[in-house]
């Protein structure tokens, strides 16, 4: 991998972000910055959703990628994604991106979930079964309001730093309770940046996610101090996807056709990102 940028998602997924030029419409071949797609290929038709570029972009851009289901009632395995494989078993991870939920406002609720994004490693590991490839998982689900969202930050481990463990071998940013960055994150409708970074390590000796939303390039917003080193050694961050997958039922019955918007997705092993 790079020291600097992995991939970058700017312009209608085609890395042109701070050349300070812009694009009257999305280009017909959004997909060729990424290493494939639900397809399986490059720039191939997506299976059991779409995924295309729309006008105007997230974060002032001028396209964005839009990810979607468009079969009723979804399928288990209905998804609609891009994956990005420049990460090379990566002990430490960073990445970015833009999102807008807003359409699927009235799609969500605290049991309607979908997965927006994932940092995976080659094989699965971990004491757990199933064994896990996730090393972390971005979830939106709903709240009372049509207008906010909740993130749930789900972290392969073996241990949280308050040795609490959801099923599967992961810890939730909804159970964290040894840190003053606890619960899921709330999110308004409307675009916002969310990055993240994840180390492989111990609790209390590097193994971490922290999690950053909106503006801030500061203190994270959530910390998840956790043991992960099953997915270390000879293993790391291999893929990130990005899009939909991973929903429950009640979400691809009332979502199809709803995009949820993605932009200026970035990636690197050490420094911030920021906006």
């Amino acid at each position: 991998m790079k020291s600097f940028t992995m991939k970058a998602l700017a312009v209608a997924v085609l890395g042109l972000a701070g050349v300070g030029s812009a694009m009257a419409a999305c280009p017909t071949d959004p997909f060729s910055a990424w290493s494939s797609d639900t397809g399986g290929t490059n720039n191939g038709a997506l299976l059991g959703g779409t995924t295309t570029g729309v006008t105007p972009g997230l974060n002032s851009t001028s396209c964005a990628m839009s990810a979607m289901f468009t079969t009723a009632p979804g399928s288990n395995g209905e998804s609609a994604t891009v994956y990005d494989q420049s990460p090379q078993l990566e002990q430490t991870y960073r990445f970015r991106f833009y999102i807008d939920p807003t359409a699927i406002s009235s799609s969500l609720s605290s049991v309607n979930t979908v997965e927006v994004f994932s940092a995976q490693t080659t094989t699965g590991h971990g004491p757990n079964t199933p064994a896990s490839s996730k090393l972390v998982r971005f979830v939106l689900l709903g709240t009372s309001s049509a207008s906010t969202y909740k993130l749930r930050v789900l972290a392969a481990c073996t241990a949280g730093d308050a040795g609490v463990t959801v099923a599967a071998g992961y810890c939730s940013s909804k159970f964290q309770t040894g840190t003053t960055n606890t619960g899921d994150i709330t999110l308004n409708a409307g675009a916002t940046r969310l990055e993240g970074q994840v180390t492989i390590g111990a609790t209390g000796s590097g193994g971490v996610v922290n999690i950053w939303t909106g503006a801030n390039t500061g203190t994270p917003d959530r910390v998840l101090n956790i043991t992960n080193t099953a997915w270390g050694g000879s293993d790391g961050v291999k893929q990130a996807v990005m899009g939909l997958s991973s929903s429950t039922v009640g979400f691809r019955n009332a979502a199809v056709n709803k995009a949820v918007l993605f932009d200026e997705f970035d990636s690197r092993r050490q420094t911030m990102i920021g906006n």
